[in-house]
């Protein structure tokens, strides 16, 4: 039960790390872009972004608002009732962090802008590098002295996408 609480924890740090990241990481002058939810965000950004894409013609707005998009599912895990969710459902929360993992991949495809690109992909690799690191140590948790490691390089990638979205 403990390293169940300490992998959660883990990830609740990543998670606000990204959502601290995410409320910077689009300089969009629409304040109603970012108060959509994950599905009608997603929804609506496809297909300007498809047609951008096509074009080759993606601003930078849309690909950081894109990688923004990508990064909102990870709200949730700062609160209380989801972390105790996944506290005590492993399975659920191995199918949550893939889920994360599977949206900022998909983010960062859809991102065409040469500026944007380099910093979106070098951010969802690192999502991956982390929960890896995760579920390793949720299976020998005498490598959870590494957190600090793998906690700052998410975060790093993190705050360079947010930088080259500010």
């Amino acid at each position: 039960m403990r390293i169940r609480s300490v992998v959660v924890g883990a990830v609740a740090g990543a998670a606000l790390t990204l959502v601290l990241a995410g409320c910077s990481a689009s300089p969009s002058s629409s304040d109603a872009a970012s108060s959509h939810s994950t599905s009608a965000t997603a929804s609506a950004t496809a297909t300007p972004t498809t047609t951008a894409a096509a074009s080759g013609d993606q601003t930078k707005v849309e690909a950081c608002d894109i990688m923004k998009n990508a990064q909102s599912g990870f709200a949730a895990l700062n609160d209380p009732a989801k972390q105790a969710e996944l506290k005590a459902d492993p399975a659920k929360a191995a199918a949550t962090f893939q889920q994360l993992q599977g949206d900022m991949d998909a983010g960062a495809a859809q991102v065409t802008n040469p500026e944007v690109a380099g910093p979106a992909k070098a951010a969802a690799a690192s999502v991956h590098d982390y929960f890896d690191f995760i579920q390793a140590v949720s299976r020998d948790p005498s490598k959870a002295s590494e957190l600090g490691d793998h906690l700052k390089a998410l975060s790093d990638a993190i705050v360079s996408l947010q930088t080259t979205c500010a």
